[in-house]
């Protein structure tokens, strides 16, 4: 992962997207790292879990 970009990990299915940290700073990102938060606990060492099906999270990526 290049310097200033993140990898999530999306869904059940756990795919997984290269975002710029940009985008964790926005609004909809905050609500669902707070969702993953409440589901998973900060604890997870896996990575960065986003508990949402990959196409609501790819059709909210083409809104940003």
């Amino acid at each position: 992962v290049h310097r200033g970009s993140c990898a999530v990990y999306v869904g059940p299915e756990h795919k997984r997207f290269v975002l710029k940290t940009r985008y964790l700073q926005h609004p909809v990102f905050g609500a669902l790292l707070q969702q993953s938060e409440e589901e998973f606990g900060y604890a997870y060492s896996g990575g960065l879990l986003i508990p949402c099906p990959v196409a609501l999270f790819e059709y909210l990526l083409r809104l940003l």
